[in-house]
């Protein structure tokens, strides 16, 4: 009886392992593919999938996860940002010529608000308050409110930090560097009347009040600073090593650790970190980059930035300078059944403190797509 009753158990244990061995085929290759999908057919949900991108070591470095993509529901897709928690905000067009802001990445995609006018470069913070821009001001959609910081068409690229706090140029003649939260007048931090009577750019603000702008000198030169309009640290200056700092935005973290973009006196250009005592290469033209856009720096001190490499004249996205080992995502590359023609960050919001990734990309049947990117 005994022997009886080992035998059924045996034959019991035989039979869930032969029932649950294509689970545990499907991920002992690993790592998993963005869709969790067995696209090729070999039981095996691992980096020879179509749909896996392939990082150092031959592995997949990414999860994709798609946003939002063009077709019936959005006539074009730009300005992803995305806040701590993953949640991202973009710019969309509608059918009968209106535009919308729309929040995704942790379930279905919701509407924000809706006109029919641009509503452009929107922000978004940890508590999902977003900040954007339009023909009537900077606003900012908080508890369910849309609270205007500003009125008039000559305020843009608002920057939304953790406190509610917006800051924004008046593009104007690059005339002013404002913040404000739309409880009272904005305050004017900047302006081009004085010391940076060369002009203004967007900034970037971090959760102490501190902007990261690039501003022209009257002396004819150029600097990357960093200050709350009664305090300002020079980051960098185009008095030595430096030529320009392009059009660019510069990005700063909680550390006062500002990444940004240059021309360099010998003719290289490139990503560079600075926080005001020492300054430092993260990459250059030198290796395998040709350009650089959009530097990120997150509260670890890791780099995303927007480059084309040499010999080509599409753009991706890297966090190093070995586009082998430190791509995000690239022209070429299999996404959502379709190739990647070009990847856009767009902006100063593309990396957040948990390492992951978003960004706009034009596929080769041509869908725009919004996608978040995290890490394996």
């Amino acid at each position: 009886m005994k022997n009886r009753v080992a035998i059924l158990f045996i034959l019991c244990l035989l039979q869930v392992v032969l029932v649950t061995s294509p689970v545990i085929a499907a991920t002992e290759k690993g790592p998993r593919c963005s869709d969790f999908i067995d696209n090729d057919g070999d039981s095996l949900i691992d980096g020879d999938d179509p749909d896996c991108i392939k990082g150092k070591g031959g592995q997949a470095a990414y999860s994709f996860k798609l946003i939002a993509e063009t077709g019936s529901q959005f006539t074009f897709l730009s300005s992803p940002a995305m806040n701590n928690q993953g949640d991202v905000v973009f710019r969309a067009g509608l059918p009968g010529s209106r535009e919308g802001l729309f929040v995704g990445g942790k379930g279905k995609v919701k509407e924000l608000f809706s006109a029919p006018q641009s509503l452009s470069n929107p922000s978004i913070n940890d508590q999902r308050q977003v900040a954007f821009d339009s023909a009537g001001g900077v606003f900012l959609l908080a508890d369910n409110a849309t609270k205007q910081v500003i009125s008039g068409s000559e305020y843009a690229y608002p920057s939304l930090n953790n406190n509610g706090d917006v800051a924004f140029v008046r593009i104007v003649n690059s005339s002013q560097l404002l913040v404000g939260n739309g409880e009272g007048p904005a305050l004017v931090l900047y302006d081009n009347t004085g010391v940076f009577s060369g002009g203004l750019t967007a900034p970037t603000l971090n959760d102490f009040g501190a902007v990261a702008f690039v501003a022209g000198l009257g002396n004819g030169q150029q600097g990357v600073f960093l200050g709350d309009g009664t305090s300002t640290t020079n980051i960098a200056e185009t008095d030595g090593s430096f030529a320009g700092f392009g059009g660019t935005i510069p990005d700063v973290n909680n550390d006062g650790l500002v990444a940004f973009f240059a021309f360099q006196s010998t003719g290289e250009q490139g990503v560079f970190t600075g926080d005001g005592n020492s300054t430092m290469t993260f990459v250059d033209s030198q290796g395998p980059y040709q350009e650089f856009r959009f530097p990120n720096v997150n509260a670890a001190g890791a780099v995303l930035f927007e480059a084309i490499l040499d010999g080509q004249s599409s753009r991706g996205l890297y966090v190093g300078p070995d586009p082998s080992t430190d791509k995000v995502v690239a022209p070429g590359d299999q996404l959502f059944d379709s190739m990647v023609v070009n990847a856009f960050g767009a902006g100063d919001q593309a990396l957040n403190d948990r390492g992951e990734v978003v960004f706009y990309a034009v596929l080769a049947d041509g869908r725009g797509v919004i996608v978040k990117a995290k890490p394996r």
